[in-house]
């Protein structure tokens, strides 16, 4: 039941932009239904879930990793706002060779493309926080990250510094 919902989750989180199936609203459904799961477990599902459907997922995905990322945020700080997102997303596909390229150098090697989209996603992230004068914001960031455990922050640092020398 919870692959189910979970797939059903992040498939409403990658198509619909506002309205989505959040992690509370599966934490209900599936209480409803008398399952009884911590929301990290919803989470470590859907992250689960991501890295099967990667092959299905095709230019797209990183869009999908920040919209995720995104929402994630936008769950524990309702206000937080990321302006120039989707600017940073167009310019890191424009310069995704060459990124990709200087990340090696950093010794950023990812364990699959899903994990690079989202060493990247959270690094465009970071970068609008930081071009915006946002800084009190990266604490939340930090917070989804250690949420989801799938990337180190330390590359992400190293990401985001990385892309914002190449602006």
């Amino acid at each position: 039941m919870l692959a189910l919902l979970t797939v059903l989750q992040l498939v409403t989180k990658l198509i619909h932009r506002y309205s989505r199936l959040g992690t509370v609203c599966v934490k209900c459904i599936l209480s409803c239904l008398g399952y009884e799961f911590d929301e990290s477990v919803i989470l470590h599902s859907e992250m689960c879930a991501l890295n099967v459907l990667q092959n299905s997922l095709t230019h797209q995905t990183l869009e999908g990793c920040v919209e995720l990322i995104v929402a994630l945020c936008k769950q524990y700080d309702k206000d937080v706002t990321f302006p120039m997102k989707d600017e940073l997303v167009y310019f890191v596909y424009g310069k995704y060779r060459h990124l990709i390229v200087k990340l090696k150098k950093c010794h950023i090697f990812p364990e699959s493309s899903i994990h690079m989209d989202f060493v990247l996603g959270f690094s465009i992230l970071l970068a609008c926080f930081i071009l915006n004068e946002q800084i009190h914001k990266i604490g939340l960031l930090d917070f989804v990250i250690n949420l989801l455990g799938i990337v180190k922050k330390e590359d992400i640092r190293k990401a985001s510094f990385v892309l914002y020398d190449l602006i």
